[in-house]
C-alpha cells in the first residue's frame, strides 16, 4: 500500500504543473511528503517483519518441544513398526518447513491479496468498464489456480513420501557400514542410494515444470489485462490526464506479476500445511505410563503387606 500511495503522490505532483519549482508549493514540499510516505511504509514493513519473526520462532519452538516429548515417550511398538527415516523426516524436513516457510508464506499471501485487490480497485475506479474485464479475468485465474493446485499438491505429497526411504537408507548405511564392507556390498548400496535419489527428484522436477506452465499462462493473461487497460485509456483520453493514465498503466502492467505470486504463495502455503499435518499425526501418539504415578494412584507407604501377587486384566 505504501508503494501505491507514493506512486499516486508522484502522479499528483506531475499533474499539478509541468515545473514543480514554479508551482504553488516548492519542491521541498513534494519531496518531504514523498519521504514521509517512504518512512511510514518502511516502519510498517519493519513492524510486520518483527511480528512475523517472533511469531514464527514461538510456534516452531512449541511444535518442536511437543513433537520431541511425544516421540521420546511413545510406546515401544511405535518404533517397531515405524521406519526410522519417517521419524527423521518429521524432525528435519517437516520442522524446517514449519520453522522457515509457513509464516512467511502466510504474510506474503496476505500482501499479494491486498496488491491484487488494489490494482483492480485502481483500474476500475478510473475506468468503470474494466469491471467486466476484471470479472472475466478473475474466473480465468481461478481456473488456472485450481488446475495448478491439483497437480502440485499431489507432486508435493510424492516428494515428501519419497524422502523417508532415502533417509532410512542413509541410517542403515551409517549403522551397518562394517557389514556392508565385510560382504563387499558397496556397489549394491551405492546403486540403491542413487535409485532412491532419482525417485525423490522426479516429483521436484515435475513441480518446477508445473511452475513454468503456470508462469506462461499468467503472463499471457496479464498481457490481456494490460492491453484492455490501454484500449480503455485511449478511448477515454478526454477525461483522463497523462499522469493518471501513466499511473493506471504502471499497475496494469505489473498485474500479471501480482497474480503469479498470489497463486504461487497460495499453492506453497497449502502444500506446506502438509508438514503441519504430518507433525500433528505424531502429537497424538500413544504414550508410555508416566515414570511417577499420580498421588491418588500411589500404593500406601507400607506396601506390600503380603507376599502374594494379584494380576488383573493382563493381556499378552
Amino acid at each position: 500500500m505504501g508503494g501505491i500511495a507514493q506512486s499516486y503522490w508522484v502522479r499528483i505532483w506531475m499533474s499539478s504543473t509541468s515545473d514543480p519549482n514554479g508551482s504553488e508549493h516548492g519542491i521541498v514540499f513534494w519531496l518531504g511528503i514523498y519521504s514521509l510516505l517512504e518512512m511510514f511504509s518502511t516502519a510498517l514493513y519493519m513492524v510486520a517483519w518483527l511480528v512475523e519473526l517472533s511469531g514464527s520462532i514461538r510456534a516452531a519452538r512449541k511444535y518442536h518441544e511437543d513433537l520431541f516429548e511425544r516421540v521420546v515417550n511413545a510406546v515401544p511398538r511405535f518404533f517397531d513398526k515405524t521406519p526410522i527415516g519417517r521419524v527423521i523426516s518429521r524432525f528435519s524436513r517437516d520442522m524446517r518447513t514449519i520453522d522457515e516457510s509457513i509464516i512467511g508464506l502466510i504474510v506474503s499471501l496476505g500482501m499479494q491479496v491486498v496488491q491484487v485487490a488494489s490494482v483492480f480497485a485502481i483500474i476500475s475506479s478510473v475506468m468503470p468498464p474494466f469491471v467486466v474485464i476484471a470479472a472475466s479475468m478473475t474466473c480465468a485465474y481461478a481456473m488456472l489456480a485450481v488446475y495448478y493446485l491439483n497437480a502440485t499438491r499431489e507432486l508435493k505429497r510424492l516428494d515428501s513420501i519419497s524422502m523417508s526411504p532415502l533417509l532410512s537408507l542413509f541410517s542403515e548405511l551409517i549403522t551397518g557400514v562394517e557389514s556392508i564392507r565385510a560382504f563387499g556390498a558397496q556397489n549394491q548400496y551405492t546403486k540403491e542410494a542413487m535409485n532412491r535419489v532419482n525417485v525423490h527428484n522426479r516429483p521436484y522436477y515435475l513441480m518446477w515444470g508445473a511452475n513454468r506452465w503456470l508462469c506462461t499462462r499468467i503472463e499471457f493473461s496479464g498481457c490481456i489485462v494490460s492491453f484492455s487497460a490501454t484500449v480503455l485509456i485511449i478511448m477515454g483520453l478526454d477525461s483522463i490526464d497523462a499522469g493518471l493514465a501513466g499511473f493506471v498503466l504502471m499497475y496494469a502492467m505489473s498485474f500479471s506479476d501480482y497474480m503469479l505470486w498470489f497463486i504461487r504463495n497460495y499453492s506453497e502455503c497449502e502444500i506446506s500445511m502438509n508438514s503441519v499435518e504430518r507433525v500433528n499425526q505424531y502429537l497424538v501418539l500413544e504414550q508410555e505410563a508416566p515414570a511417577h504415578a499420580e498421588p491418588h494412584r500411589r500404593p500406601p507407604a507400607d506396601w506390600p503387606r503380603t507376599g502374594t501377587v494379584d494380576v488383573q486384566d493382563l493381556t499378552i
